[in-house]
């Protein structure tokens, strides 16, 4: 015959509460796994609404949004900062971070598009043609390009 094991009132409360408290945190896990793919989504939407209403108030009538004194696009460089930081420094908000950037990148890239279609690339900031910034006539990023000997 086998033996019995004795448990107390108290420890089966116990055990009774460790239950009870692990459903409750699996309950709010999978509440967080449904609402991921919709938070993800506006936050994409975010960052591509937020960078283009930066774009929109700052840029120049020309339709430059350069880093002042250079030629380099804010809008890039921004979008490459937010999405690469997420990438490469884990914190809990690298997720949310990554979707941010994946949105301001699309609205970088949809403006490089769009120009490119209508047969005149350039690279958004100072409206300057790609045949310009390879020629040197681009300003100092053309100059080192062109003497570069590349």
């Amino acid at each position: 015959m086998a033996a019995g094991i004795m448990v107390s009132q108290r420890e089966m409360e116990r055990i009774a509460e460790g239950i009870e408290k692990k459903d409750k945190a699996l309950k709010r896990v999978r509440a967080e796994n449904k609402a991921r793919p919709i938070i993800t989504f506006v936050e994409t939407l975010v960052g591509g609404a937020g960078i283009g209403a930066l774009r929109g108030k700052f840029e120049k009538p020309d339709g430059s949004f350069s880093i002042p004194g250079t030629q380099i696009d804010i809008e890039g460089v921004a979008a490459l900062l937010v999405s690469g930081g997420s990438l490469f420094v884990k914190s809990k908000w690298s997720q949310d971070g990554l979707a941010i950037g994946g949105g301001m990148m699309a609205h970088y890239l949809g403006q490089l598009s769009r120009k490119a279609v209508k047969g005149n690339f350039t690279m958004v900031a100072g409206g300057m043609s790609a045949s310009e910034l390879i020629s040197g006539n681009g300003g100092s990023l053309g100059a080192a390009l062109a003497n570069s000997g590349v």
